[in-house]
């Protein structure tokens, strides 16, 4: 049994992680290991920057990027991660299928140009395509 103290609940891939309550008492179970050809992609771009620089991108991730990644057929889910102090972060999206991440790859070469305006870069971000093969 564990206790929480706030409202939670995580989807990765599809797959609900945790599920607690406020101040209530509840199991938590874990999920099996799924290994092997899953046919889940991710498409991963790495940002490096300013705090200040990082914060604008977390604005421009929910009101630009969010509204085209949710247009592209096969789109699962988003991440954005940052380390304000480092300087660095992960923006991290999952496809169906590698030919919806690489179809998205191509849809959102306008939304990574103007990332990388933000984050001060004159290139495009990069975004790199992974194959998913161990979830837990």
């Amino acid at each position: 049994m564990t206790r929480c103290l706030s409202a939670a609940r995580m989807v990765v891939a599809g797959i609900p992680s945790v599920v607690a309550t406020r101040d209530q008492a509840v199991s938590i179970e874990q999920p099996a290991v799924v290994s092997g050809r899953m046919g889940v992609y991710a498409g991963v771009v790495t940002l490096e920057g300013s705090a200040e620089q990082l914060e604008q991108l977390g604005s421009h991730f929910r009101e630009r990027v969010l509204p085209s990644l949710r247009a592209q057929a096969g789109f699962q889910g988003a991440y954005l991660l940052r380390d304000r102090e480092g300087g660095k972060g992960f923006g991290i999206s999952l496809w169906e299928s590698e030919q919806a991440a690489r179809a998205a790859r191509d849809g959102m070469a306008e939304r990574r140009r103007e990332g990388a305006q933000v984050l001060g870069r004159d290139a495009p971000l990069d975004f790199q395509i992974f194959e998913v093969v161990e979830r837990a």
